[in-house]
């Protein structure tokens, strides 16, 4: 019993949350729908995974996923002149502000279920999510599965 590593899908961008649902009422009938933005990158993610999903059918057994979530620092965090480039003595290490790590990991559950790629976003059974400051702003998710050919 083992996990295999099923695929690894770098998305470049800012990584986008979730977000909530928008709702209006038309002729006495609830409709929802989401931020263009957030079906925009929900696409983005779900292209990209499909892009590197190179099984015949998605993965029905349980799931591991690591996702990195990487930001670019606002320009007021980084010097200037010969300091250009590094973050300034007071700048924060880690990634502390919106969105929220559990927002971001959603979106990308979702788009890997529309990709195909898992059948159900149940199936994770380990979610390890992780914001972090980079020079490029990109998502990086690693996909593993339970190997049930290794069960005994």
């Amino acid at each position: 019993m083992t996990w295999t590593k099923l695929a690894h899908i770098r998305v470049p961008g800012i990584p986008r949350p979730q977000g909530k649902l928008i709702t209006r009422s038309v002729r006495g009938r609830g409709i929802g729908h989401m931020p263009v933005h957030v079906e925009r990158h929900r696409q983005k993610v779900a292209w990209a995974a499909k892009r590197a999903w190179d099984h015949p059918v998605r993965f029905d057994g349980p799931i591991w996923l690591e996702a990195v979530f990487s930001f670019t620092r606002p320009q007021s965090q980084m010097g200037t002149g010969r300091n250009k480039g590094i973050p300034k003595p007071w700048a924060p290490t880690h990634h502390i502000q919106t969105p929220d790590v559990d927002k971001l990991c959603r979106l990308v559950l979702d788009a890997l279920e529309q990709a195909h790629v898992i059948r159900n976003d149940s199936q994770v059974t380990i979610l390890e999510g992780r914001k972090q400051w980079h020079t490029e702003p990109e998502t990086h998710l690693t996909v593993w599965g339970w190997d049930t050919d290794a069960d005994c």
